[in-house]
């Protein structure tokens, strides 16, 4: 058998330019070290990105798509929970946060501006262990570090906005 060495940026070519089993077999091969090589905010960009790190099959991508193509016609915010929910596991890479206190978790955040013409609804931040205030916490979209948190805070914060907030409320 022969060794092959790979820079981060041939991993990531590999990756992105792979089809879902390539995906696979090269998160396989690298274990561990597929974050070192080409960490998760690399590989998780859109909810596409996100079913593909998690597999078209997983159900919460089938949960997802169930919500997003259904004939009932959920509402964006039913269909932006799901959406979170891939997105959140994604990032997470198999964490999940145990009930309690006692692992460090992180949300973002999201505010209203007010301006004369309209108000828009923007990322603002986001919140962590020193905030325990359990009634505002959506534990189920718990990420594991402040990072991942401000990172999907921007990255996506129409889905979040479309989540948190009644459409009217979000004019921009």
């Amino acid at each position: 058998m022969c060794k092959l060495e790979l820079d981060a940026t041939q991993v990531a070519a590999i990756y992105h330019g792979g089809n879902p089993d390539v995906r696979k077999m090269l998160r396989e091969a690298l274990g561990e070290n597929l974050s070192t090589a080409l960490p998760v905010t690399e590989r998780v960009k859109t909810i596409d990105d996100a079913i593909a790190e998690l597999g078209y099959d997983h159900p919460l991508c089938e949960q997802y798509r169930s919500a997003k193509y259904s004939y009932a016609g959920f509402e964006a915010d039913v269909v932006a929970y799901a959406a979170l929910r891939v997105i959140v596991h994604a990032l997470n890479e198999g964490w999940i946060p145990k009930f309690g206190w006692d692992d460090e978790r992180w949300f973002p955040w999201f505010q209203i501006k007010e301006d004369e013409e309209q108000d828009v609804i923007a990322f603002g931040g986001v919140m962590g262990p020193s905030s325990k205030d359990s009634s505002r916490d959506p534990f189920r979209l718990a990420l594991k570090s402040k990072e991942l948190a401000e990172y999907a805070g921007k990255q996506f914060e129409k889905i979040y906005v479309d989540y948190c907030f009644a459409p009217q409320a979000n004019k921009g």
